[in-house]
C-alpha cells in the first residue's frame, strides 16, 4: 500500500499530518528525463525506531508546599508569559501577537502587555476551577489532545518509512506539548497567594492592590453568575419556602431556614461537581494521579454552609419587602369591589322603581327563551335565582349549533349567577332611564360623520335626536330587552355615542363576559345577519374574537379539507411541527432569543412615546417590558392571570397557539378549539385536564391521533413555558404602558390588582391590544405585509413539509425590514404623509410612529452590531457569515438566535465584503439571513425539484435515480421530525463526538430481481423501473435518520464525517451546551481558514460535489491536508508581493482571484487524487505526490503558463487542466520543476510580471 493509500484509507488511522515538503526530485534527474514511477517507488524504506511510549506526557503532581507567589512574581514571569501566549494559540487559536480580551466585552482588545496578559490567563483559571462549563470544555479539550498524541503514535508505530514515523512523532510531541504546558501553567498559578495573604501584593501600588481585589472578587462573581447550576439554584429556595408557606401557613423564621436548606445542598452539588471535573483536567494534564475524594468532600461543604447562608438573608430581605400581589389578594379586593357594586346595582333598582321592573320582566323572560325554563328561578313573579350550570350547558348547545350552522360566532362561553343579572338590569335600567331623560349626551356629534352624511349641524343633531328617541321608546309587548340593547350597539347611522352605553354598565362591574351572555339571545336569533361579530362596534369585535380574520383564514387553509385523508395528512403533519419545537434546546434558544429582543423593544417604545405626540414617555413605561419579563416575574403571572379570567375572549385568544402550532382543529368548528381550552371541557360538559379540540370522532386513527397530540402537547413543555414567560411580560407591559397614556402616570397598575379596581379602568380596547401585542412579540400574530398573509396561506396549505413554521418566516422578514434603514425611511414617510394628508402630526396612525422608532433603533443599535459581531479583528466572527466565536476555542451557528440576529450578521458581513472589495453573499445566504428560517428542507425540496425536471428532459436511468433518490431524501428530512423529542436525548453527552458519515454511493439495485419488470411504468412517456426506483427512494429516505440516531448507534463499520477545510475529523464539542445555550459548538478553523473566509470562502467553497460519496469524502480528506501544508505559505507569499498590496497593506481584493484560481487547483488535485487512490492507480498517484512536492507559487506559474499554451493552441478560451489525465500531469510537473529548480526565476511568475512572460 503506498504512502498516501495508507495516510488516507478508512482503515481507522486517523493521521493529524502530512508529510513535509521535501524536494524529492531536485538533485540528481533533470525534469526532462524523469521516468514513471509509482507511488510504491516514492517510499524510503529506512529503518524504523521502535514505539513503545503510548502516553509521554509525564506526570507532575501538584506541590501544596511549594512557596506561594506574588502576583508580580507572575507578571514578571518571562516564560510564564510566552507560556502564556503559546496556550493562548493552542487552546483558542489566538495569535501571539494579539491582546487579551475584555472578559465582559471580547470583541474589544486591551494591548498587549504582561499585566494585561497574566490578568486573562487569571480570569480563565478561575473559570475552570468555579465554573462547571469552562471547566467541563477544559477538560473536553484535554482529551482531544490526549487522543490527538495517541492517535499519532499508533500512526507512528505503523509507519511504512522512517520519514514517515518522524512526522507522526513530531505531531505526537507537539500534542504532549500542549498538554505539559496547560499543566505547568495551572500548577504555577495554584502558587498565586490568595487575597488574604499580604504575599500576594508585594510590590504593588495602592492602586493595584484594589484593581487586583475587585478583579477577582467580580471575576468569581462572573463564574458564579455564568454556572448552570447556580442558575438553578438562584430563587429555588425562595420558591420552596413560599410554596411552604401557602401550603403549611409557616413562619418567615421557617422560610428562612428552609430557603437556606434547599439552596445549600444545590451549590455544594455544583462546587462537587466543578471539583470532579477539575480533578479530572488535572489527571489528564498530568499534575494528578488518582481523583481525591476527600478535597472534593470539603468543596462541597465549604460551598454549602456559605451558599446556604447567603440565600437566607437573601429570603429574610425578601420577606421584609412583602409577598407582592398574589392571587387570592387580587380576588378578594375583587370581591370587595364587586360587593360595592352589587350594592350599587341594588340600590340602582331600588330607586328607579317601575322603569327596573320593565326590564326585569323582559331580561328573565329573554333568559328563559334562551336557556330555558330552569335557567330562571321565580318567587311570587319575581327574580330571586339564576342556575349557572343550566345556563352554562344551554350556552354551550347553543354555541355549537350557530357554528354547526356556519356561522362565525366566536364569543367566550355563556355564565351569568344571580349577582350577575342585578349588575347588568341596573345597567341597563339606568341606561334607558338616561337616554329618555337626557337624550343629548347619547348624541355623538361628529363633522366627519355630518360631511359623510351630507347633512348640515342643525339637520344632524334634529335627526339624531329622534333617532336616539326610537331606541330608548318603551319595551314592545312581546319585546326583549336583548334586541334594544342590540339595536342601540348596532345602530349604523352614525348618531349614537357608543362609549356611554359601555360606561354606564361598566359602572356596575359589567363584563364582557356579562354583557355576551345577555346578548346570546339575540345572536341566536340574527341568523346571517350576524354571521360573524365583525358587524359590532369594535370595542365589541375586538374583545369578542378568539382569533383575527387573519388567523381563521390560515387555519381554513388546512382544515377546511375536503376528504379523509387531507385532513389525516393535515393532522400528522400538525404532529410532526409540534414534535420539531418540543426540544429543550429549542425553547433555549428562543428564550435566548428573546433577551435581547426585550431590551430592543424597551428602547424602540421610549423613543416612540417621544416620537408621537399622542402618547406620554415615562421610565416606567418604557423598563415595564424589562421588568415584568426579567425581575417581577411573579406580578406578570398574577396579574395576567386575573386580567385574563375576566376577559375570556382575550385569553383563548392570548394562549391560542404556541410557536405557530395549535391543537387539532375541527374542520367544520374551526373556532371552539380555544375555546374548549380556555373553558376545559367539552361539548358534553365533560371535565378535561389537557386541551382538547371539541369534535367527538370515532375510529382508532382518530383515538390514536388524539393521544399523541395530547402526548406532543406536554412534549411542548419547555417550549410553551419560554413562550409564556416573554408572552405574559409583554402582555402585562402593554396593559401598563397604555394605562399611562389613557390616564397619566399616577395610575399604577400593581395598585389597580391590588385595589381591586383595574376592571373600572381596563376595558376590552386594552386587552385586546395587549393579547395583539404579546403574541406579536412571540411571532404568533399574523404578518402585516398583506402579500406575506397570502403567501402563509399558500405555505400553510401546501408547504409545512418545506418550511414548517411560514409564519414565523415571514414575521422574521417584516422584522428585516422594519428594524433597519428601510423601516426608518417607510416609517417617516408614512408619519409626514399622514400628517399633512390628516392636518397634523396628533392625528397620524400610531403604526407609523412605532415603524419610525423600530428602524431608527435598527439602524442605530442592530446593524452596527452585526457590523461589530462581523468584524475579522475583534476575535468574535466566526469562518462564516452567520458563525460566532464563543472565545473558548470554539464557534456556534448563530442562525439559531433569529431574526434578532441573523440578518445583522448578514448585513455586518455585507458591509465588510463591500470594504474590502469581495463579492457580497450569494442569494441562498440572503434569503435565508432575512428570513431567519432553517433551509436545510428547502435544499432539499430545490435538489429534489432539479432532478425532477432533468428527468422530464432526458429521462435515463441516472436522471431517473436521481429524482427517486431526491425524493426519498426530502422525504426521509421531514419523517425525521417525528422522533425530534427523543432525539434529543443524544445532545446529553457530557464528551465530544465525531458523527459519521452515512452517505453511500448512488448505486442501486432492483430488489424485486426484475419481477416486475412485465408492469409498464413510464414518467413523461420514459420507462421507469419500479425495483430500482424504490431502492433509490428507500436508501435516501433512511439518510437522514440513520444520521440524526447516529449518536446512539455509531456504526464504527461507516466511515466519519470530513470537513475539507481541516485536517481532523469533525467533532461536536460538548454536546450538552446545545442544551444549555440552542447551539451547537464545533471547533475554530485553523488561521489560515479564517483569512480565506474573510475573502468570501466558506465551507462550501472547498467541498467535493461529485455524485460519489466515497470519492467525495477522499477528495475533501486531501483537501484538507493540502490546504493545512500549502495555504499558509501561499498566503504569505501573495502577503509580500506588492501587486497585492494598497497603499502597501495586502489587499484581500486583489488576491482574490488568484487566491480562487489556487482553491479549485487544490481541489482538482485531491479530486484527482482520490479517484487515482480507489482506482488503484498507483502511477498517476506517484505523479500526484511529485507535483504536490513543488512549493505553491510554482505550481500556480506553472498552470498559469500550460494553461495560456494550451488555450493557444487549441484555440479556446477557458481551458480546463485535467489533473486526472496522466500525460497532462507530467508535463505540468516537468513545468513546474523547471520554475523551481531556476530558483528566482519563479519570482517573475507572479501576476505583476505576468504580461512580460506571455510576451
Amino acid at each position: 500500500m503506498s504512502t498516501r493509500l495508507a495516510l488516507l484509507s478508512g482503515d481507522g488511522k486517523e493521521v493529524f499530518a502530512r508529510e513535509e515538503k521535501k524536494d524529492v526530485f531536485a538533485s540528481e534527474k533533470s525534469p526532462d528525463v524523469i521516468q514513471k514511477e509509482t507511488s510504491q517507488d516514492i517510499i524510503k524504506g529506512t529503518e524504523l525506531k521502535q514505539i513503545t511510549d503510548t502516553t509521554p506526557s509525564e506526570v507532575i503532581p501538584l506541590d501544596p508546599s511549594q512557596q506561594k507567589l506574588s502576583k508580580k512574581d507572575l507578571e514578571n514571569d518571562e516564560e510564564y508569559f510566552k507560556e502564556i501566549l503559546q496556550y493562548r494559540e493552542d487552546r483558542f487559536g489566538t495569535d501571539k501577537n494579539e491582546g487579551a480580551n475584555y472578559v465582559m466585552l471580547p470583541f474589544l482588545k486591551q494591548d498587549l502587555t504582561k499585566e494585561n496578559i497574566v490578568d486573562d490567563y487569571l480570569d480563565h483559571y478561575r473559570f475552570i476551577t468555579s465554573n462547571e462549563k469552562d471547566v467541563m470544555s477544559e477538560l473536553d479539550w484535554l482529551k482531544s489532545v490526549k487522543k490527538k498524541e495517541q492517535f499519532a503514535l499508533e500512526n507512528a508505530k505503523n509507519s511504512q518509512g522512517k520519514d514517515e514515523q518522524d512526522i507522526f512523532l513530531r505531531e505526537a510531541k507537539k500534542f504532549s506539548d500542549m498538554r505539559k504546558r496547560a499543566a505547568k501553567l495551572y500548577s504555577k498559578t495554584t502558587r498565586l497567594a490568595e487575597l488574604y495573604d499580604s504575599k500576594r501584593y508585594e510590590g504593588m501600588s495602592v492602586y493595584e492592590k484594589v484593581t487586583d481585589v475587585i478583579d477577582t472578587v467580580g471575576g468569581h462573581i462572573a463564574t458564579q453568575i455564568s454556572s448552570p447550576l447556580s442558575i438553578v439554584s438562584v430563587g429555588a429556595g425562595k420558591f420552596v419556602a413560599k410554596e411552604l408557606a401557602k401550603k403549611t401557613g409557616i413562619g418567615k423564621i421557617s422560610q428562612i431556614l428552609i430557603a437556606a436548606a434547599t439552596t445549600a445542598p444545590i451549590d455544594a452539588t455544583q462546587a462537587g461537581v466543578v471539583d470532579v471535573l477539575a480533578q479530572g483536567a488535572e489527571i489528564e494534564m498530568g499534575i494528578r494521579k488518582d481523583y481525591d475524594a476527600k478535597r472534593t468532600a470539603q468543596v462541597a461543604g465549604v460551598s454549602a454552609v456559605v451558599s446556604g447562608g447567603l440565600s437566607g438573608i437573601g429570603q429574610r430581605l425578601a420577606l421584609r419587602k412583602g409577598d407582592g400581589l398574589t392571587k387570592e389578594g387580587i380576588q378578594e379586593s375583587l370581591k370587595k369591589v364587586k360587593a360595592t357594586q352589587q350594592k350599587l346595582a341594588k340600590q340602582k333598582i331600588k330607586e328607579l322603581g317601575g322603569t327596573a321592573k320593565e326590564f326585569s320582566d323582559s331580561f328573565a323572560k329573554d333568559i328563559e327563551n334562551t336557556f330555558g325554563k330552569k335557567a330562571v328561578q321565580k318567587s311570587n313573579g319575581k327574580v330571586v335565582g339564576i342556575d349557572t350550570e343550566v345556563i352554562k350547558q344551554a350556552g354551550r348547545e347553543k354555541l355549537e349549533a350557530l357554528d354547526k350552522a356556519g356561522y362565525q360566532v366566536e364569543i367566550i362561553e355563556p355564565a351569568m349567577n344571580f349577582n350577575t343579572y342585578e349588575r347588568v338590569l341596573a345597567g341597563v335600567s339606568e341606561l334607558f332611564e338616561r337616554g329618555r331623560n337626557n337624550i343629548d349626551e347619547f348624541l355623538d356629534v361628529d363633522d366627519g360623520i355630518m360631511r359623510t352624511l351630507g347633512m348640515d349641524r342643525d339637520s344632524y343633531i334634529k335627526a339624531g335626536k329622534a333617532e336616539l328617541n326610537n331606541l330608548f321608546r318603551p319595551l314592545g309587548k312581546n319585546e326583549l330587552i336583548s334586541e334594544r340593547v342590540f339595536e342601540i350597539i348596532m345602530n349604523d347611522k352614525g348618531f349614537v355615542n357608543k362609549n356611554l352605553p359601555m360606561e354606564i354598565l361598566a359602572k356596575y362591574g359589567v363584563t364582557n363576559k356579562d354583557f355576551s351572555a345577555m346578548m346570546l339571545s339575540e345572536f341566536s336569533r340574527a341568523g346571517k345577519k350576524l354571521s360573524t361579530l365583525s358587524q359590532l362596534p369594535r370595542k365589541l369585535a375586538q374583545a369578542n374574537r378568539l382569533k383575527t380574520a387573519d388567523e381563521v383564514a390560515e387555519e381554513n387553509a388546512q382544515i377546511a379539507v375536503d376528504n379523509r385523508f387531507k385532513e389525516l395528512y393535515y393532522r400528522f403533519e400538525n404532529i410532526r411541527r409540534g414534535t420539531l419545537v418540543s426540544g429543550i434546546a429549542t425553547a433555549q434558544r428562543n428564550a435566548l432569543a428573546q433577551f435581547p429582543r426585550a431590551g430592543i423593544d424597551s428602547l424602540i417604545y421610549t423613543l416612540e412615546s417621544v416620537l408621537n405626540p399622542n402618547k406620554k414617555f415615562s421610565i416606567r413605561g418604557s423598563m415595564s417590558q424589562l421588568k415584568y419579563t426579567f425581575t417581577n416575574v411573579d406580578d406578570a403571572v398574577t396579574i395576567s392571570n386575573a386580567l385574563l379570567d375576566n376577559f375570556d375572549v382575550a385569553k383563548a385568544k392570548m394562549w391560542n397557539n404556541y410557536s405557530e402550532v395549535g391543537h387539532r382543529l375541527q374542520k367544520k368548528y374551526p373556532n371552539q378549539d380555544a375555546l374548549s381550552r380556555v373553558a376545559g371541557v367539552t361539548v358534553t360538559g365533560k371535565k378535561t385536564k389537557a386541551p382538547q379540540a371539541l369534535d367527538q370522532r370515532q375510529g382508532i386513527t382518530d383515538s390514536v391521533l388524539d393521544k399523541w397530540e395530547s402526548l406532543i402537547h406536554h412534549f411542548n413543555v419547555f417550549n410553551r413555558f419560554q413562550e409564556s414567560l416573554f408572552r405574559r411580560g409583554a402582555f402585562v407591559s402593554s396593559i401598563e404602558k397604555q394605562l399611562i397614556n389613557k390616564y397619566g402616570k399616577d395610575v399604577n397598575l400593581v395598585s389597580l390588582m391590588d385595589e381591586g379596581t383595574f376592571l373600572k379602568y381596563i376595558d376590552e380596547d386594552m386587552m385586546a391590544k395587549g393579547v395583539d401585542e404579546a403574541l406579536n412579540f412571540t411571532y404568533a400574530s399574523q404578518p402585516k405585509f398583506v402579500p406575506f398573509q397570502e403567501l402563509n396561506k399558500i405555505f400553510t396549505k401546501y408547504l409545512t413539509i418545506f418550511a414548517p413554521f411560514p409564519r414565523f418566516m415571514f414575521k422574521a422578514m417584516e422584522m428585516a425590514y422594519n428594524y433597519n434603514v428601510t423601516g426608518a425611511i417607510t416609517g417617516a414617510y408614512r408619519t409626514m404623509a399622514q400628517a399633512v394628508q390628516k392636518g397634523g402630526l396628533k392625528k397620524v396612525d400610531e403604526g407609523a410612529y412605532k415603524q419610525l422608532a423600530e428602524g431608527i433603533v435598527g439602524s442605530t443599535v442592530l446593524m452596527p452590531l452585526g457590523y461589530v459581531l462581523r468584524d475579522p479583528e475583534n476575535g468574535i466572527a466566526g469562518s462564516e457569515w452567520f458563525k460566532l466565536k464563543d472565545n473558548k476555542g470554539n464557534e456556534f451557528d448563530a442562525r439559531v438566535y433569529g431574526p434578532i440576529l441573523t440578518p445583522y450578521l448578514l448585513f455586518g458581513e455585507i458591509m465588510h465584503r463591500a470594504e474590502r472589495g469581495i463579492p457580497t453573499v450569494g442569494k441562498r445566504d440572503f434569503w435565508q439571513g432575512i428570513s431567519g428560517a432553517n433551509f436545510r428542507s428547502f435544499s432539499s425540496f430545490d435538489r429534489t425539484l432539479e432532478e425532477f425536471f432533468n428527468l422530464a428532459q432526458s429521462g435515463d436511468a441516472r436522471a431517473r435515480d436521481s429524482f427517486f433518490g431526491g425524493l426519498g431524501r426530502t422525504l426521509g428530512e421531514a419523517w425525521s421530525g417525528y422522533g425530534q423529542f427523543f432525539l434529543q436525548f443524544s445532545d446529553m453527552s457530557l464528551d465530544s463526538d465525531r458523527r459519521r458519515d452515512y452517505k453511500e454511493n448512488p448505486i442501486y439495485k432492483d430488489i424485486f430481481d426484475g419481477k416486475l419488470d412485465s408492469i409498464e411504468t413510464s414518467i413523461f412517456g420514459k420507462p421507469i423501473k419500479i425495483g430500482q426506483s424504490l431502492d433509490a427512494f428507500l436508501k435516501e429516505f433512511s439518510l437522514p435518520i440513520k444520521r440524526r440516531i447516529d449518536a446512539f448507534t455509531d456504526n464504527p463499520d461507516k466511515p466519519f464525517g470530513r470537513d475539507p477545510r481541516i485536517t481532523d475529523i469533525p467533532e461536536r464539542v460538548l454536546p450538552f451546551m446545545k442544551v444549555l445555550f440552542g447551539a451547537t459548538l464545533n471547533r475554530t478553523p485553523p488561521k489560515y481558514i479564517m483569512e480565506l473566509s474573510e475573502m468570501g470562502f466558506g465551507y462550501e467553497a472547498f467541498m467535493a460535489k461529485t455524485s460519489m460519496a466515497d470519492i467525495n469524502r477522499l477528495a475533501n480528506k486531501n483537501t484538507a491536508f493540502m490546504l493545512q501544508e500549502e495555504m499558509t505559505y501561499y498566503l504569505d507569499t501573495l502577503k509580500r508581493d506588492d501587486a497585492y498590496k494598497t497603499d502597501g497593506v495586502f489587499d484581500k481584493g486583489k488576491a482574490l482571484g488568484v487566491v480562487d484560481s489556487y482553491i479549485k487547483s487544490i481541489k482538482k488535485q485531491a479530486l484527482a487524487e482520490a479517484k487515482a487512490e480507489i482506482n488503484k492507480e498507483d502511477e498517476l498517484l506517484g505523479m500526484l505526490i511529485k507535483y504536490k512536492s513543488i512549493n505553491p507559487a510554482a505550481k500556480m506559474s506553472a498552470e498559469k503558463l500550460y494553461k495560456a499554451r494550451k488555450e493557444k493552441e487549441l484555440n479556446v478560451s477557458d481551458y480546463e487542466i485535467d489533473f486526472y489525465d496522466y500525460n497532462e500531469l507530467f508535463q505540468l510537473f516537468k513545468e513546474a520543476s523547471k520554475i523551481r529548480s531556476e530558483g528566482e526565476l519563479k519570482r517573475k511568475f507572479l501576476p505583476k510580471k505576468q504580461k512580460e512572460v506571455f510576451k
